[in-house]
């Protein structure tokens, strides 16, 4: 086991999760006021662009926003038509911009990507499918993945893989639920969620399915808990994915979240956003905080108002009850857990939210090796008694 060269103690008080969840006002979007935009980060840094402005027009400008500093600068406009309705993530250290609906109605299935050192856009290897808008989208381990959508006559359920390194797509099994577009998806736990949205008829949805990229397939999880809607948006922070705000089945434009924890497979309420009900918003997740705004509200008046998302989980916060510490953090190799109280288990997660390591205790006190893990930043789980106990650990 490698010696750590300074053993410095730092006791991380942490608290069960819903000691966050709280909504923070940032200065707004410096574009035009938009919906129907979509968001990805790359390191510290979040990017926005693509959608609808105030005048109905499509737009192809892209702005990034520094996290640590609330300031916004516009970078180099998205390489393909303006447009809206499009798919975007990251991976591989790239942002990418797929598919979408641009001004003279043509239904892409190109895909782009921005390099944020040359501050350029790069066609890739387009979609080997059909156009269309509203699709949903996702990335883990370094992969992209892109589903359903609308191209004005068929509503989709396909689903592919892109693999950014050797530019190729590979189709995977078909999306388990009803064909829809304008859905809103998540990645947590190294697995991808996707539902809600419109299907044929104009049909509202509220299903929810997990596809697992190892099993390579799809399972039907418990139903989003508010009212079937679409235009909702869709992200994920520590072990939750969040869904909220759309327009729903009762015509009703709404601002409330809810989020589904993948330990245990169950949704609860987060906190609203604490303004404007909206439809088509666009967010990202940088680290530990998610970013979302813009949209249209119920008064067809588009936003470029920009929230800050601290999650239900978190260090910030001491709970003193039950004296849990994890220490030292940062680690070159080991963690103690120490606690009053008898600890049953400890799962690491690596920033993906995929589980790399579980460990049985049941002692009030244990050593985790992480040697052989790669730096960076973790997150872990301390099961005790029927609570679950979660922060972050970073590995020099």
């Amino acid at each position: 086991m490698k010696k750590m060269a300074v053993l410095i103690l730092l006791l991380i008080f942490v608290h069960p999760a819903f000691a966050q969840n709280t909504w923070l006002a940032r200065t707004s979007f410096a574009g035009i006021q938009r919906d129907d935009a979509v968001g990805f980060s790359i390191g510290s840094n979040g990017y926005l662009g693509t959608g609808m402005d105030v005048g109905f027009q499509l737009q192809k400008d892209f702005w990034k926003y520094d996290t640590a500093n609330d300031l916004w600068t516009q970078v180099a406009d998205f390489g393909g038509t303006p447009r809206q309705y499009c798919v975007a993530f990251s991976c591989n250290g790239k942002g990418y911009v797929l598919t979408g609906i641009d001004n003279s109605s043509l239904f892409k299935n190109d895909i782009w990507e921005y390099d944020e050192v040359a501050n350029t856009w790069l066609m890739k290897s387009p979609l080997p499918a059909l156009g269309r808008s509203g699709a949903v989208g996702f990335a883990i381990d370094d992969f992209g993945y892109l589903g359903t959508g609308f191209d004005g006559t068929n509503y989709f359920n396909d689903f592919w893989r892109y693999d950014p390194v050797t530019d190729s797509w590979l189709q995977l099994p078909n999306f388990l639920g009803t064909p829809r577009y304008v859905a809103a998806a998540f990645a947590v736990g190294g697995r991808g969620y996707v539902g809600t949205g419109k299907s044929a008829g104009n049909n509202l949805l509220n299903d929810i399915f997990e596809f697992d990229p190892i099993g390579n397939n799809w399972v039907q999880k418990p139903d989003f808990p508010g009212t079937p809607r679409f235009s909702a948006e869709g992200f994920s922070l520590y072990q939750f994915g969040y869904i909220g705000t759309g327009l729903d089945v009762n015509g009703n434009y709404c601002n409330d979240f809810y989020a589904y924890n993948y330990f245990d497979g169950n949704w609860i309420i987060a906190a609203a956003l604490p303004s404007t009900l909206r439809k088509g918003a666009a967010s990202f997740t940088v680290i530990n905080k998610v970013y979302f705004g813009t949209g249209i509200d119920t008064n067809n008046i588009r936003l470029n108002d920009w929230w800050e998302y601290t999650s239900m989980v978190g260090n910030e916060e001491i709970s003193e009850a039950i004296q849990l510490s994890v220490f030292p953090n940062p680690t070159n190799g080991v963690i103690q857990v120490t606690c009053k109280t008898i600890i049953d288990k400890i799962s690491i997660y690596d920033r993906t939210g995929k589980e790399v390591l579980v460990q049985a205790i049941n002692s009030y006190s244990s050593i985790i090796d992480l040697e052989n893990r790669p730096s960076g930043l973790y997150f872990y789980g301390i099961q005790i008694s029927n609570n679950e106990y979660f922060g972050k650990v970073i590995m020099q």
